[in-house]
């Protein structure tokens, strides 16, 4: 945006009446130049008629090409801005990838000490079991062995 009078930045409609009041004021300026009037016809000032108005046509093509490199500059910029504009786009997506596997890995960690916890209370479990296991063949083999020798002994003092 252009800046007015008073230095604050003009509105966009402020700018384009500028710029149309301001080709309007170049085309009546140049309405009035002698390039524009009607010479006589006379060969000097049919030549230097023509010498003007080619210096006109010269300086419009001049600034014609100016205004062609100026919006190529524009369009350059412009491209410069839009890859940034993607890239920060994406900074932003990975920013929220980065708290979504933040949280992610929260949970897994959870789930992780809720795992070390149940397995550690089915290895306790496990351990009684085993135990008791251990209890049960040990009566077991305790009560076969008295009832071999029960056998034994007792029908070995009946003969």
């Amino acid at each position: 945006m252009q800046r007015g009078l008073s230095g604050e930045h003009d509105s966009p409609h402020a700018a384009m009446y500028r710029s149309s009041y301001l080709r309007e004021v170049r085309k009546e300026k140049y309405e009035r130049s002698d390039a524009y009037e009607e010479l006589p016809e006379s060969p000097e000032f049919g030549s230097l008629a023509q010498a003007q108005g080619l210096e006109n046509l010269q300086e419009l093509n001049e600034r014609f090409a100016n205004y062609i490199n100026r919006a190529r500059v524009l369009e350059q910029r412009n491209a410069i801005f839009r890859k940034q504009l993607e890239t920060f786009q994406r900074m932003d997506e990975l920013a929220g990838l980065e708290e979504a596997f933040a949280a992610q890995i929260d949970l897994n960690r959870q789930r992780v000490r809720e795992l070390a916890t149940d397995r550690s209370k089915l290895e306790r479990e496990e351990k009684d079991a085993q135990r008791m296991l251990d209890e049960f063949r040990n009566n077991m083999m305790d009560d076969v062995h008295a009832s071999a020798s029960n056998r034994f002994y007792g029908s070995s003092s009946k003969e």
